[in-house]
């Protein structure tokens, strides 16, 4: 059952519309695959993060993405620091009616369900001394994890939960893996354009 939706503070929502502002992708490529550790990068902002609502989109038809992340700020309000990935976009406050028609809603979790105290405690202290979006990846699998496991307990309440939240995980590892490599090999082609002093072609 997923919790119910409640508006965050004025204030509160003031901060993570900051934080949001400033980590927000300025490009496609720079947003891709980087929904869940944007929006956990957002909420670990927050001195309470565990009250915060993480909101997952199922995205059909289009072979770039499968899902999407973002925090929820009130009943009809997302927090997506990767929108850009959506509709080219730059604002992070997007009206849920926004999103389009192939995005379909199917998840929502309170962040205290998806990450123990400890690894809350642990992700908050990595966010405020590394750079952004350098958050532990076992901590950002952690929660995908649990994410898929409450997931196939709502839609698969039979089977053994291992079972059914296995495919959206190693959908997700899936993922992650070619993002890093991808960014790998972007920042090996940036060095070679500084080594030769000319553009290398993607």
């Amino acid at each position: 059952m997923s919790p119910e939706p409640q508006s965050l503070p004025i204030q509160k929502s003031r901060e993570l519309l900051a934080v949001a502002r400033q980590l927000s992708s300025k490009t496609v490529e720079e947003a891709s695959g980087q929904c869940l550790v944007s929006t956990l990068c957002v909420a670990l902002s927050s001195h309470t993060p565990g009250e915060l609502l993480l909101l997952r989109w199922e995205v059909a038809g289009d072979p770039s993405y499968r899902e999407h992340w973002a925090l929820r700020m009130d009943e009809r309000t997302a927090i997506d620091a990767t929108r850009m990935q959506v509709d080219r976009k730059r604002s992070v406050a997007v009206p849920l009616s926004a999103y389009p028609s192939n995005y379909r809603l199917a998840g929502e979790y309170r962040l205290s369900e998806l990450l123990s105290g400890t690894q809350t405690r642990l992700a908050f202290a990595r966010r405020r001394a590394k750079p952004p979006l350098e958050i532990n990846f076992r901590t950002v699998a952690s929660l995908r994890w649990r994410a898929a496991c409450i997931d196939a307990r709502g839609s698969r309440p039979t089977a053994p939960v291992f079972v059914a939240a296995m495919p959206a995980f190693l959908h997700f590892l899936g993922v992650a893996a070619s993002t890093s490599l991808r960014r790998s090999l972007e920042g090996r082609r940036r060095k070679l354009e500084v080594r030769l002093g000319t553009p290398a072609q993607p």
